[in-house]
C-alpha cells in the first residue's frame, strides 16, 4: 500500500507555519509528507485547495481523507 499526505499552506497563514514547525525530516519521512506552498497554484487547483492548511492523505493514488487547519503529530499519523 503506497500511502503520503500532502500538506498544503501559505506563507502568510499562521496557523501553516506552526504545523511546518513540527515537521521535522524525520517526521516527513515516517508520514511521507509532501508539501505544497501557494507560489505555485497549480497543485492548489488540481486538489480544489480552498483553505490552508490542508492535510490530504492518499492511498494508492486516491484520496482517501482531507482535514482542514492545524494538526498536530498524533492527528496526522491517524489521518
Amino acid at each position: 500500500m503506497d500511502s503520503k499526505i500532502l500538506f498544503f499552506s501559505s506563507a502568510t497563514c499562521g496557523p501553516c507555519r506552526l504545523a511546518k514547525k513540527q515537521l521535522t525530516e524525520e517526521v516527513k519521512r515516517e508520514l511521507n509528507i509532501h508539501i505544497f506552498t501557494d507560489e505555485d497554484w497549480t497543485d492548489f487547483t488540481n486538489y480544489k485547495i480552498t483553505s490552508v492548511p490542508t492535510f490530504i492523505k492518499i492511498v494508492d493514488g486516491k484520496e482517501v481523507s482531507r482535514k482542514i487547519g492545524f494538526k498536530n503529530i498524533e492527528e496526522l499519523r491517524n489521518l
